[in-house]
């Protein structure tokens, strides 16, 4: 018995959000684009989730108003070094923009005004300088030499672990879950070798954590792009899950109490309304959002795997704070999940869509997933009634 709640033994999870479908030249899921001085080229990293197992959800089957960005008072100023450092990258890419013409000026345009947007808004904080800064010099360096590659791919600089993705409209974008999915995957590897130091994991973190914001009191691993009427930054609850699953997993394999104590610093997300959080009071317990700007929208999916995120969270930590985080999101999961059963597939989100197939698929394992952990019965026969449909489906 583990808080209350009884536990099977758990599943390594990987898998994140799942999108809606594989893009051209991102199929194979350890197929990057590496940048190195400037030049782009296809390499292959075993590690790496499928583009499609980490592009974020559609807001499909909208329920509800979006939370308003609103003007905000001007943040405390950047130093003078920090305003040098902003300032000087925001120059570089005005710069290589002027220099462009076609899809590759329209992309650096599009980055340079999101970048523009979020400081006009006061919102360009100290502790968003490196994401940001790092954001400006990626597009600079990519764009200044390369033709666009597919939406959806990955694209690495360097030495650097971090992920980032393309996004036709918004240029390379951090992306948070990708990079969570892929310091889960390392996880899983170290582990089964016996590496307990893990190198490749530590690195991967600890490049995350540099890029992390300070954001309503707590360490959030935010979104810096326009997205389907979101503006940046917002943060996502599958993300904010996934990256605590990560840094709790590394300090169980490494011993390395820095992970699991920032962690602990990210559970405020889970405790915060929006736009600021993803804490939606709803029937039973709590609600966790897929997206901190669409507190009406429920997805089932991305709020399930911030619970196996969580999951692992407290079973490794014995943090209470983190238990009384599952136990209110399980409370209302229990009631929540019948809610995605039509009688003959699933629902993407509550009052919303069927699934696609793959989104059928990916909350049937998520479902089997916390059956495995925790043996809660709506989990096990949800999950068992989705394979059913899978299969009668396919057979039609």
């Amino acid at each position: 018995m583990k808080a209350g709640i009884a536990r099977r033994g758990a599943l390594v999870v990987v898998a994140a959000a799942l999108g809606a479908g594989l893009v051209p030249g991102a199929a194979d899921a350890a197929r990057v684009l590496k940048v190195q001085d400037g030049k782009a080229r296809w390499v292959r990293d075993p590690l790496l989730p499928p583009a499609s197992k980490t592009a974020l959800p559609p807001v499909r089957g909208r329920s509800g108003p979006r939370v308003a960005t609103k003007p905000r008072a001007r943040a405390a100023s950047l130093t003078g070094q920090e305003r040098k450092r902003y300032s000087d990258a925001l120059s570089a890419a005005k710069r290589q923009r002027d220099a462009l013409s076609g899809t590759r000026r329209a992309e650096l345009s599009a980055v340079i005004a999101i970048v523009e947007r979020i400081e006009s808004r006061g919102e360009l904080t100290s502790s968003r300088l490196n994401a940001i800064e790092s954001t400006l010099r990626r597009n600079t360096e990519l764009w200044g030499s390369n033709a666009a590659p597919p939406p959806g791919t990955h694209v690495t600089f360097g030495t650097s672990p971090v992920i980032f993705e393309y996004y036709a409209g918004s240029g390379l974008q951090i992306q948070p879950l990708g990079n969570f999915g892929k310091a889960n995957a390392a996880w899983s590897e170290c582990r089964s070798a016996g590496d307990r130091t893990c190198t490749r994991l530590r690195n991967h973190l600890d490049a995350m954590l540099s890029l992390a914001a300070q954001r309503g009191g707590f360490t959030a691993f935010e979104y810096y792009f326009d997205f389907e009427g979101g503006a940046p930054p917002w943060i996502s609850s599958m993300a904010q899950g996934t990256g605590i699953q990560a840094l709790s997993r590394a300090t169980q394999l490494t011993g390395d109490t820095r992970y699991v104590t920032a962690a602990r610093a990210a559970l405020g997300a889970f405790e915060t309304a929006p736009p600021v959080g993803v804490l939606q009071p709803a029937e039973g317990g709590s609600h966790y959002l897929m997206y901190s700007y669409a507190p009406r929208l429920f997805i089932f999916n991305g709020f399930l795997q911030s619970l196996v995120g969580l999951d692992d969270y407290r079973d490794i930590s014995g943090d209470a704070r983190g238990t009384t985080l599952f136990r209110n999101g399980h409370a209302h999961a229990k009631l929540l999940v019948p809610q995605s059963d039509t009688g003959s597939w699933s629902l993407y989100s509550l009052g919303g869509p069927e699934s696609t197939r793959n989104y059928h698929v990916l909350l049937r394992d998520i479902l089997a997933n916390l059956c495995k952990r925790i043996g809660t019965t709506v989990y096990c026969t949800t999950a068992d009634r989705f394979t059913q449909y899978l299969a009668a489906r396919d057979a039609a």
